[in-house]
């Protein structure tokens, strides 16, 4: 699916490479929900913030489960601050309402990862700078975005 929607994103010439924005979002400390509340909450927890994630981006941008507790967004057509201010809101959105559960409200915090998309980049190594950023976010104290270009 990744190389897919990438080629589409490359193709056709017209793209600005500076415009197009990967962003990976890891739910912080997740393990500890799936230990206290089990792993059917932490499923639970899952579906509910990629519905956060979804319905928190516009029309334009994509959204996809990374893996395990990552998810992968993509921005296109934004300036560098706007991406940036983007994934803050974001951030502030998660921190403000807990994820409601069937009868649960759970705290839920994410760490951000973003990398701009450059003209000699491949899926994979644009990806690769996202997740750089996210972990250095993750080293820095979660609950943050963390950029590289």
């Amino acid at each position: 699916m990744l190389t897919a929607t990438f080629r589409n994103l490359t193709m056709g010439g017209s793209l600005n490479f500076r415009d197009v924005y990967f962003v990976l979002a890891d739910i912080d400390y997740f393990k500890k929900i799936n230990d206290e509340y089990g792993h059917d909450v932490g499923d639970q927890v899952l579906v509910c913030f990629a519905h956060f994630l979804k319905n928190s981006i516009h029309s334009t941008d994509q959204v996809y489960r990374f893996g395990g507790e990552e998810f992968l967004l993509i921005f296109e057509g934004y300036c560098y601050q706007s991406a940036i201010q983007r994934t803050e809101e974001l951030i502030k959105a998660l921190n403000e309402k807990p994820l409601k559960l069937d009868d649960l409200s759970i705290a839920v915090t994410a760490s951000f990862g973003l990398a701009v998309l450059k003209d000699s980049d491949t899926d994979i190594s644009v990806v690769s700078r996202a997740d750089k950023a996210l972990y250095q976010a993750k080293r820095s104290g979660r609950n943050r975005l963390c950029t590289m270009e």
